[in-house]
């Protein structure tokens, strides 16, 4: 399939050879930004926010015709189709509310920031009067171009500890940026050499080779909401609340009492209706407050997900903790498959995906000739669906002794 631009080996790669070191002055960061000479006095007057910084410096340099950053500005993605970009009718056909819902969040973030960019350069002029800043604004901080920016910014951005305590993580590096992905290992690791930025391979590659870097474990959601794409199977179905895009928690442990009580609720509606599957799992349900405090404080909150074959180390725990007849019998899941799991933890978390089954609308009708529909969105956005639906009816569907052979591990 087509890729776009990649990284292909010219020669044998050997385990630990050193792949880029890019240089300080050839990292785009919010350093660069204050190096710049059309934003210095600017940023040395008011205090933007990281993205905001980047994205700035980038609309800045892209309306400068001469920019030394002008062969990587005209090689960047001038259009996505990550989820930022879709509107309220398309978003409809992702079905499940709660991804709805993380969208919505993320373009209202998004808005929010490019709006507050306007408002504050906007001020700025008027004390301190900038022909080239007033271009800018005027002509070249619309909100198609600043989205423009933030795509690019949060679809090729690299980790990188400038302040972390204010945020300040966001880089980008030319030329370098255009590794594609890969879900499976960590074949690139990356490392600060001095002021300079390393790429050094972990794996082997041949001459010829595609070198891939694995930017994350994600669900194709994820993927297609910050990058553009998704993978052609499903590899993951996140459960627990997702980073915001400077790592941004949207949640406290508040968002995990509530999924319980659903799950209890819905695991009741099913027992009320005749199907007493369910009921095993909740045998302990009045101490779930408390082993809920447990689970947030061990750290075993997080980053729960399910795959087609693999369930996370964070939610095997869990589910262990709930279903045990004591949570002092519980430490942090070590087993290497659920063989070992108890039929509650397991009907517990068959019940955990019904529950999300609930929050799936019915599919929406097909749309032809839909004005203010991109075919191409609704399309994404019904393939996102109805894989991550049929991953969660598998294991609602699957007999318990099958479960038992879902490998736990960290990634899927």
């Amino acid at each position: 399939a087509d890729c776009g631009f990649g990284v292909q080996a010219q020669i044998d790669i050997c385990n630990g050879q050193v792949l880029a070191l890019v240089p300080e002055q050839l990292i785009v960061n919010t350093n660069t930004a204050r190096r710049s000479p059309y934003l210095k006095d600017l940023l040395g007057t008011i205090t933007l926010a990281p993205i905001q910084t980047i994205c700035l410096f980038l609309l800045t340099e892209q309306s400068m015709p001469q920019s030394f950053w002008r062969p990587w500005l005209d090689a960047l993605p001038k259009s996505f189709e990550n989820l930022l970009f879709f509107n309220e009718t398309e978003l409809l056909a992702l079905r499940n509310q709660t991804h709805i819902q993380k969208v919505q969040l993320e373009q209202q973030r998004a808005r929010d920031s490019h709006h507050d960019l306007v408002q504050r350069l906007a001020e700025y002029l008027d004390d301190s009067p900038d022909v080239v800043l007033q271009a800018v604004l005027e002509q070249g901080l619309s909100w198609d171009a600043y989205l423009w920016a933030y795509s690019n910014l949060m679809s090729r951005g690299f980790y990188m500890d400038v302040d972390a305590s204010k945020m300040d993580v966001w880089a980008m590096m030319p030329w370098v940026d255009f590794f594609n992905y890969t879900p499976h290992g960590d074949v690139i690791s990356t490392y600060m050499d001095g002021t300079s930025y390393g790429f050094r391979s972990t794996g082997t590659f041949k001459e010829g080779d595609q070198v891939f870097l694995k930017y994350g474990a994600y669900s194709n959601f994820e993927l297609q909401l910050w990058y553009g794409f998704s993978l052609p199977v499903c590899v993951r179905y996140p459960l627990s609340p997702l980073q915001g895009p400077s790592g941004e928690r949207d949640d406290d442990i508040r968002w995990m009492v509530n999924m319980w009580n659903r799950v209890r609720n819905v695991a009741k509606d099913v027992q009320d209706g005749g199907m007493a599957k369910y009921g095993n799992a909740f045998k302990y349900v009045d101490d779930w407050p408390q082993r809920m405090e447990r689970i947030d404080d061990e750290g075993w909150s997080s980053d729960w997900w399910i795959g087609p074959h693999s369930i996370s180390r964070n939610l095997a725990t869990t589910l262990r903790l709930l279903t045990a007849p004591s949570m002092g019998l519980v430490f942090a899941n070590k087993q290497p498959s659920l063989a070992s799991a108890s039929l509650e933890a397991l009907v517990l978390l068959q019940a955990v995906c019904h529950c999300q089954l609930t929050g799936f609308a019915p599919p929406p009708p097909v749309v032809e000739n839909a004005q203010d529909c991109n075919p191409r969105h609704l399309a994404i956005a019904m393939d996102l669906a109805a894989e991550e639906e049929v991953l969660l009816r598998k294991v609602v569907a699957t007999p318990t002794k099958e479960l038992r052979q879902y490998s736990v591990a960290e990634d899927p």
